[in-house]
């Protein structure tokens, strides 16, 4: 919003051909409408705008012969007025975390930030929903597109949760269960309004190798080894080689 307050003015003779009443602004922010109402001409930010304006604004009188029209040059000091507003974050974030990790491992931190208050952390995100393909469905079916879970429950059923803007799995989640979560969350700031902002976050789990017991993963993570060929895998490495070359002469010395 913005406030204005006349400051002073000044009469003088005009050559020219200067059209009657208000002609000028000195500012390309600001307009004027015909009959001298002051407009702006795009949204001023209270945050990363100048907050105040000093402008001129010419008048001319409605005499008859240009050559001896006077104008009245007014000064106008239109101040910006700060205006509480909701978190600024992405409509979309992407996070990818691995799959089987322990209860309440990090998933991502939300960049919402509030406008008033950029470099203090007072948003508090909350999960609305979170949603998974139904990987049952085919086209004529007429079971749900998406499986939803219940985010009122406290049973601990929900895969997320947030501390603050930080995202946290509830528990190990499983690739072969379901390989991405769709989360409808909220952010809200701290002032009196509370003033919240939605969007959606996209968790994709990432697929880790997982070996039967009595094996192991290989040590590119690629395949799964039994113990015993694990251990020849190991020997046959040059670090291992190197390691044995070195215990060896040891033992000769």
């Amino acid at each position: 919003s913005t406030n204005s307050s006349t400051s002073s003015t000044a009469t003088t003779t005009i050559n020219g051909s200067m059209p009657l009443g208000w002609v000028k602004v000195d500012n390309p922010r600001f307009a004027l409408t015909p009959d001298g109402m002051l407009t702006v001409t795009s949204p001023f930010d209270f945050e990363s705008d100048p907050q105040r304006y000093r402008l001129h604004v010419a008048v001319t009188d409605l005499a008859a012969t240009v050559a001896n029209r006077l104008a009245t040059w007014t000064e106008l000091d239109v101040v910006i007025a700060d205006v509480n507003e909701p978190p600024a974050m992405p409509n979309t974030t992407a996070l990818v975390v691995d799959e089987n990790q322990p209860s309440d491992t990090l998933v991502g931190v939300l960049d919402a930030v509030d406008p008033e208050l950029p470099d203090a952390d007072g948003i508090t995100c909350l999960v609305l929903d979170v949603l998974v393909v139904n990987a049952s469905v085919n086209v004529n079916s007429s079971t749900p597109l998406w499986i939803a879970f219940d985010t009122n429950t406290t049973n601990g059923t929900v895969p997320f949760y947030f501390d603050n803007r930080t995202l946290l799995a509830t528990f190990g989640l499983d690739h072969e269960t379901h390989s991405v979560y769709t989360l409808v969350v909220e952010c809200t700031d701290s002032s009196p309004d509370a003033l919240s902002t939605t969007a959606w976050v996209e968790v994709t789990i990432s697929d880790v190798l997982e070996c039967q017991s009595g094996t192991t993963p290989d040590a590119a993570g690629i395949s799964c080894l039994s113990a015993s060929k694990s251990f020849m895998a190991q020997m046959s490495t040059p670090g291992f080689a190197a390691a044995l070359t070195g215990l060896l002469l040891l033992l000769l010395l």
